[in-house]
């Protein structure tokens, strides 16, 4: 029986229900196909034994083989268990994302919803007043819920913090190029639902743009506004829009407006406008294997002020856990391109200063192939090499860090 029990670990190994990484053992997310492949595992030991057990009660002979024979009949029961591992480790098991998958192969992953949330179907909340007047702490400017509401106008609540932004960032042009600063506001400072702009290379943000207008840079969710939008402006703008928007952002400086917090419980949420906000009154519930990226203050953040402020939610032992995953040696390590404080390397962008709600939605992205443009190959192959808990930990990890101001109008 010790070639069956051979083979029967290899089964186990072979779908990495442990796995081994930076020197600790840790047991991987259960699920219905781990469950179904460990009963393969086990049907083939069982088969193995039988045919193995029988050369001792004389089940061999019953088959009339030929003693010479024996040696062909036992590596053939143990090609059918490592047979049945492979097909195992190769389609039915699997975590979230593909481990290891070879980077044209499309990763088996559901994103997850609370990644990438989705207006309810009836959303019962009173439309606010239009005409009312909005503010915001430390500015005298003044704002209607209608102009803070407009595809045209990105609302500049700070102006003296910065030049004049270029029109295409601040107001747009009608009918389907929306004012970048819009989404993104008008410094860059963003928000969960999409890219913090400030400080990226300027060529990055033009290849993406470019990415968008193909198909090679889609989400892993369709359907979702704040992608629609991004793909229909990526789409109209002008390439000159588009190149005085890219030197506008990267010429502005990034800044970290979250705080990370390590914890079991993070606020109950709800989803508005396509992204997540705390419940009120405020209630706890289990964090699980998530990361929350909540405005600490709701009005500023509806109001789109660049100053808002965020709480990001992560498991215990995350920024730990992803401080290690970013300083790995080789390429998997996200320091490797981006830099020994994840602050930018040559093509690659600066991973400080971004939200992390973004942040892992581009891993998702990346390990699904709806991220695929002509630079994210590297990306394709890391993503696929990551469980969900490394992606969360390494986007805690980037938030943890604070960012500096860097050149990147090029």
């Amino acid at each position: 029986m010790t070639d069956c029990f051979e083979a029967v670990k290899a089964c186990s190994v072979s779908g990495a229900i442990l796995r081994k990484s930076e020197g600790e053992s840790r047991v991987r997310e259960i699920n219905l196909q781990d469950v179904t492949a460990v009963g393969v595992c086990i049907a083939a030991a069982v088969v193995c034994g039988f045919l193995r057990g029988g050369e001792q009660r004389g089940g061999l002979d019953d088959l009339q083989l030929e003693p010479e024979d024996r040696p062909a009949q036992r590596r053939a029961a143990l090609a059918l268990v490592l047979t049945l591992a492979l097909a195992w480790s190769g389609g039915a098991c699997g975590t979230e994302l593909a481990q290891g998958a070879e980077p044209g192969t499309p990763a088996k992953v559901s994103p997850p919803a609370w990644l990438y949330p989705v207006n309810p179907a009836h959303d019962i909340r009173p439309e606010p007043d239009p005409q009312a007047i909005r503010r915001v702490p430390g500015s005298a400017a003044r704002y209607t819920n209608a102009q803070v509401d407009d595809l045209f106008i990105a609302p500049d609540w700070h102006p003296q913090e910065h030049g004049s932004a270029p029109a295409v960032v601040s107001r747009g042009r009608p009918p389907e190029t929306y004012a970048c600063g819009y989404c993104h506001r008008v410094t860059g400072a963003g928000a969960p639902e999409n890219s913090h702009l400030a400080g990226l290379p300027a060529a990055y943000i033009r290849q993406q743009v470019e990415d968008m207008r193909t198909g090679a840079r889609r989400s892993s969710h369709p359907g979702r506004i704040p992608q629609d939008y991004m793909a229909v402006v990526a789409r109209s703008a002008s390439d000159a829009e588009i190149d005085e928007a890219a030197l506008w952002f990267a010429a502005q400086a990034p800044v970290a407006n979250f705080r990370v917090v390590e914890s079991h419980l993070a606020p109950s949420v709800h989803i508005e406008d396509w992204k997540l906000m705390a419940d009120r009154p405020l209630r706890r519930a289990p964090l699980g294997h998530r990361l929350l990226e909540l405005p600490d203050d709701p009005q500023d953040f509806t109001s789109r002020d660049t100053r808002a402020r965020f709480t990001v939610y992560a498991p215990i032992g995350s920024v730990e856990r992803g401080r290690l995953l970013a300083q790995h040696a080789g390429t998997t390590g996200c320091a490797a391109c981006h830099g020994p404080r994840l602050q930018g390397m040559g093509s690659a962008p600066p991973l400080v200063g971004q939200s992390p709600s973004y942040l892992l939605r581009q891993l998702v992205d990346f390990g699904t192939g709806a991220r695929h443009g002509p630079q994210a190959a590297a990306m394709i192959a890391v993503a696929r090499a990551l469980s969900m808990d490394d992606m969360i930990a390494a986007a805690a990890y980037a938030a943890s860090l604070s960012p500096s101001t860097r050149s990147s109008a090029r």
